[in-house]
């Protein structure tokens, strides 16, 4: 019941959930492959506390450089490059299609929506983001809904959702900010998805590996599920 409320992820789960999508992309991108389709449908959560999450739907995986045009639809998760394509113009696969798809997601599991229906103008939450990150200098207070985010989770955002592909975060920058307040206390009031049992302060400190966000070392707890038992929540 607590997942149906327009309130985003407790912090430390948000931290979960991105960072090992992070390191599932990069392990993709490793390989030579773009996953092409990062997006809050295609992440599979196996427990209450997001300690096993999985990317799924790998139908629009593709090789590094393959062609590819804009979504036939516009959807929320795609990069502005991808969105201004016109038929027939293709651009080739990048694995920063991934990071801007990761970057969304962060941003709806931490508020429970998407911030744009498209990236691209007229569209008035797009042009405000867009706006704020191309404002030389800066302005030190971003437009709503990014002012709820501590700095540490713009900056990380902000990397992520690079206007500029070729400027963009790879998924692992997500690494560097796991120890880092993001601002999302707020979201801890209110019916938890936790239940009272659990701490969301564990692990919070120092999160720099991707070990300390992922169940390793939970492995006399989980009785040895092979995770083909759940699915999104």
């Amino acid at each position: 019941r607590g997942m149906r409320q327009e309130r985003g992820l407790p912090e430390l789960l948000v931290k979960r959930v991105v960072a090992q999508l992070a390191g599932a992309l990069d392990f993709l991108h490793s390989r030579g492959l773009v996953h092409a389709d990062v997006k809050p449908d295609n992440v599979l959560v196996f427990d209450p506390v997001c300690s096993r999450v999985a990317l799924g739907d790998l139908g629009l995986t593709r090789p590094e450089g393959s062609p590819t045009p804009a979504p036939p639809v516009p959807l929320p998760t795609a990069p502005p490059e991808l969105c201004l394509l016109l038929p027939p113009d293709t651009l080739p696969l990048r694995p920063a299609v991934d990071s801007w798809g990761l970057g969304v997601l962060l941003f709806c599991a931490a508020t429970a929506c998407f911030p744009w229906d498209v990236a691209l103008a007229p569209n008035p939450e797009f042009e405000a983001f867009a706006g704020w990150v191309t404002t030389k200098p800066q302005p030190p207070q971003p437009p709503p809904p990014w002012d709820q985010f501590a700095p540490p989770a713009l900056a990380l955002l902000q990397g992520l959702l690079d206007l500029d592909p070729e400027t963009r975060s790879p998924p692992l920058a997500v690494l560097d900010f796991l120890g880092d307040d993001w601002g999302l206390q707020g979201n801890r009031e209110g019916p938890g998805v936790l239940g009272s049992g659990v701490s969301y302060e564990d692990g919070e400190e120092g999160g720099s590996s991707l070990e300390e966000w992922t169940d390793e070392g939970d492995d006399g707890k989980s009785g040895g599920r092979t995770g083909t038992d759940g699915g999104a929540p």
